[in-house]
């Protein structure tokens, strides 16, 4: 049984033109494990991320060039801790840091630039330190959170073209990944997670939308390279997870008759690997395509909430199999009604 116990605190001043903005979240992951009449064993996790961002303009209204420029600045501290540990070793509370700096500037009315770097961390859950599932795992306590490092500089802009007002945005982003958490076999049958890998990708991200009066026609399409590198074993390169080299998506959107409104998209992930628990070794997943069509509708019926939405959708329109991990498909063919009052 997990019973997670999430609690946030937002707060935004002014300061001047900017803002500063801040935040606190707490959460507390118990689990109780029985595995035979009075056999019980009780873990408890505690995560705790205070984090803080201030924006700023460069220049006043009047600052010419440099009135469109605008900065941010923002560090998290983040603590993790596990008081109750089943019995089992006992872990020391951790600490880490996050950290962002990142600008934009305006050109023109229609066009954006913008860049950032930023640290951030994932503290190992209960799971990872402490899981003997199906007597395949060995815990291991001693697990280091894993560090993400990241650049990114990107356009947004907005043109008139085809009788429609098209918005697009280009990113190209670099990523590097340590500390990464992964499966080790031990030789018996068994595995145990260990950090070791850094995975490091580089990339491309271009998103457009196009609009003519309430028809809308969209899509998204992501390239990357992904280097991956055992760091015991600096020699060794293995294949990166479920980090397919292109993934992308098309979508569609428009009234129908009798205040209907329908959505229809596709979605599409490449050639990607995992690693199979029981063959031990990376097998390839092939491409996949998902379809899904949404018809809704509105209703206004009064009172404190007064707006009545339906929907009736069909997923994977096509029954496709598409996997999120190695032998674990999403569902097939999936209709669904379902109703929103706001």
């Amino acid at each position: 049984m997990t019973a997670p116990s999430p609690c946030a605190r937002l707060s935004d001043h002014e300061l001047g033109a900017g803002v500063l903005r801040s935040a606190l979240t707490w959460a507390e992951t118990r689990h109780v494990e029985r595995l035979v009449p009075g056999d019980r064993s009780v873990f408890r996790q505690r995560l705790l991320s205070l984090g803080g961002e201030a924006e700023l303009p460069l220049a006043g209204p009047d600052g010419g060039f440099w009135s469109g420029v605008r900065i941010s600045l923002g560090a998290s501290f983040d603590r993790g801790s596990t008081p109750e540990t089943g019995g089992r070793q006992a872990r020391e509370a951790i600490d880490d840091w996050g950290a962002r700096i990142g600008g934009s500037a305006q050109v023109g009315r229609r066009v954006r630039l913008h860049m950032g770097a930023s640290r951030r961390v994932r503290f190992p859950s209960l799971r990872e330190l402490y899981s003997g599932a199906l007597g395949r795992f060995v815990p291991n306590p001693g697990l280091a959170p894993e560090a993400l490092r990241a650049l990114e500089s990107g356009v947004t802009g907005t043109i008139d073209a085809f009788g429609a007002e098209v918005e697009a945005q280009a990113v190209l982003f670099l990523q590097s990944f340590s500390n990464a958490i992964v499966r080790t076999g031990l030789g018996d049958g068994r595995f145990r997670r260990e950090n070791r890998r850094r995975v490091d990708a580089g990339g491309l991200e271009l998103l457009a939308d196009a609009r003519w009066g309430g028809l809308s026609l969209g899509g998204d399409l992501t390239w990357q390279d992904v280097n991956v590198t055992d760091e015991r074993s600096p020699g060794l390169s293995p294949r990166p997870e479920y980090q397919p080299a292109i993934a992308g998506g098309v979508h569609v959107e428009g009234p129908l008759p009798a205040g209907l409104r329908a959505r229809a998209a596709a979605e599409m992930v490449g050639r990607q690997f995992c690693v199979d628990p029981d063959l031990g070794r990376d097998v390839a997943l092939d491409p996949t395509t998902r379809l899904n069509l949404v018809v809704s509708r509105e209703f206004d019926i009064g009172g404190p909430m007064g707006t009545l939405q339906t929907s009736l959708s069909l997923d994977n329109l096509a029954d496709a199999a598409v996997f999120d991990q190695c032998g674990l498909p999403r569902p097939g063919r999936l209709l669904r009604l379902q109703f929103r009052l706001f």
